[in-house]
């Protein structure tokens, strides 16, 4: 592109939440900047730049073909670049050793698969500055199971298992887990370790002991075939009782965890609040 006697071409540095490091260019060749090549990448629209005073958010969204060989089908299925970080240099393809014109980095929030094209919305750092922080007062534990908060040594439950039938694929199976309780594993989460989608998670929103039936809260990305080995843990409704162990747990294995609650169950709602004396 040319303009005020500069030829300009964009670079993208994408460092994935996973470590992993890629570059690509508008440029119709690979490009070199700072001892780093970068691929061409296709990119068929991207929304106009916008210089913000402030706070204000400056987000950019990619609309795209698949046609880097380092972006795939499966990857952008997957939700491998959500989160990533996305570095973007404007240089003189001529003279990219020159240095950069302006610097900017934005953050991958959302990436959709069309069949055709991919669309990716990147937001910039001022977005993270705008996130609200602070402690959230709701009758629901606020802790995600496992984690330092909650407290419970979630992995220490985690039980091996396989699926011996599929009712509705991506959605539905039946397993070999027929010995644990109906609600044992709702709200866990279940990891493949076999199959067409190993390696991925997702959220189990209900089990039923019969059949050791599990539903999904979402379809899978990939198809599941009878045989596919997973990992599944225990879940957690978020709800007092869950702590106390006492119903609608499931009969899961922790039920001294009240001191970790991170809820605040009798906080008066809104109708408590609002309630008024009676004047008769």
């Amino acid at each position: 592109m040319q303009g005020r006697g500069h030829r300009f071409a964009s670079l993208w540095r994408l460092t994935l939440t996973d470590g992993t490091t890629l570059r690509f260019t508008d440029h119709a060749q690979s490009l070199t900047f700072a001892g780093d090549a970068y691929s061409p990448m296709s990119v068929a629209d991207v929304s106009a730049h916008r210089a913000e005073q402030g706070l204000r958010e400056r987000n950019l969204q990619f609309i795209g073909y698949l046609t880097a060989d380092e972006i795939n089908f499966n990857d952008l299925r997957t939700g491998s670049y959500n989160g990533a970080e996305v570095v973007e240099f404007l240089v003189d393809w001529k003279y990219p050793w020159q240095g950069a014109f302006y610097t900017n980095t934005y953050f991958i929030t959302e990436v959709s698969w069309t069949g055709e094209t991919w669309e990716a919305q990147i937001d910039g750092l001022t977005t993270k500055l705008r996130q609200a922080k602070g402690l959230v007062v709701t009758r629901q534990c606020r802790h995600v199971l496992g984690d330092a908060g909650c407290g419970v040594d979630i992995a220490s439950h985690a039980v091996t298992g396989e699926v011996t039938a599929v009712d509705e694929q991506r959605k539905q199976v039946q397993t070999d887990l027929t010995a644990y309780a109906t609600g044992y594993f709702t709200d866990g989460l279940l990891t493949w370790t076999s199959g067409n989608n190993d390696g991925l998670s997702m959220e189990v929103e209900s089990f039923v002991s019969t059949d050791g039936v599990v539903v999904f809260a979402l379809p899978l990305d990939f198809d599941i075939a009878v045989a596919d080995e997973f990992s599944i843990t225990p879940g957690c409704s978020k709800t007092l009782d869950d702590c106390k162990g006492t119903s609608g747990d499931g009969g899961r294995p922790w039920t001294t965890n009240v001191a970790n609650f991170g809820g605040f169950p009798h906080v008066p709602g809104t109708t408590t609040t609002l309630q008024t004396p009676n004047a008769k």
